[in-house]
C-alpha cells in the first residue's frame, strides 16, 4: 500500500509541475500588468521578471513607476519569491529599498489556462487591492 500512495503522490507532483511547464513557465519569463487599490486611487502598471524552476517556484523582480515613497526615486524596485501549483500563483514583492521603501506586499491568484495571463489580489497590512498581469516573453 505504501508504494502505491507514495506513487499516487509522485504522479500528483508530476501532473502540478506539468501544467506550469506546459504553460510555458519553465524558465524566464516577462510579464507587463497593473495592480489596483481597493480604495479607488489610480492603477499602478509594472514590468515583472520570473525565473521559473522546474518544481514551480520562482524568484523575480518587479519595477513600477514610484508613486509612493520618500521621492528618492523615479522607480520603485521589489524583489519576488513565490510559487505556482496548478493554476494557482503565490508570491512576496519585498521593496528593495528604492524609494525608501522596504515592506512586503502578498500577491495571490489564478493563472489562465494557456499561462498567458494571471489576475488576483494583494495585500499588506490593512490595503489590499487587485492585480493582473499579461505575458511578454519567455
Amino acid at each position: 500500500m505504501k508504494n502505491r500512495t507514495h506513487g499516487f503522490y509522485g504522479f500528483l507532483f508530476f501532473a502540478v509541475v506539468s501544467q506550469a511547464l506546459a504553460a510555458g513557465l519553465a524558465g524566464t519569463s516577462m510579464w507587463s500588468g497593473q495592480y489596483g487599490y481597493s480604495t479607488g486611487q489610480a492603477s499602478v502598471p509594472f514590468t515583472l521578471t520570473l525565473h521559473v524552476a522546474a518544481d514551480g517556484s520562482f524568484t523575480g523582480l518587479t519595477t513600477e513607476p514610484a508613486t509612493f515613497g520618500n521621492g528618492s526615486s523615479k522607480a520603485l524596485t521589489a524583489d519576488v519569491s513565490g510559487s505556482i501549483n496548478g493554476r494557482r500563483i503565490y508570491f512576496k514583492k519585498t521593496y528593495d529599498s528604492s524609494g525608501g521603501q522596504t515592506h512586503t506586499v502578498e500577491y495571490s491568484g489564478m493563472l489562465s489556462a494557456d499561462g498567458h495571463t494571471m489576475s488576483g489580489t494583494w495585500k499588506v497590512d490593512t490595503q489590499t487591492g487587485s492585480f493582473s498581469a499579461e505575458l511578454v516573453s519567455t
